[in-house]
């Protein structure tokens, strides 16, 4: 018996841009993707 499994993956990541009057800009970064995972067992 088989089945698949759809898993939704967040990945936030944050960057931070420093210039040269020492002013922080922070930008966020979202990644979303998709995984299909099989699930085997046997009964």
């Amino acid at each position: 018996l088989m089945q698949y499994v759809f898993v939704d993956i967040k990945i936030c990541y944050q960057v931070k841009f420093i210039s040269k009057d020492d002013t922080v800009t922070s930008s966020y970064y979202f990644y979303t993707k998709q995984m299909k995972l099989s699930l085997h067992w046997s009964e």
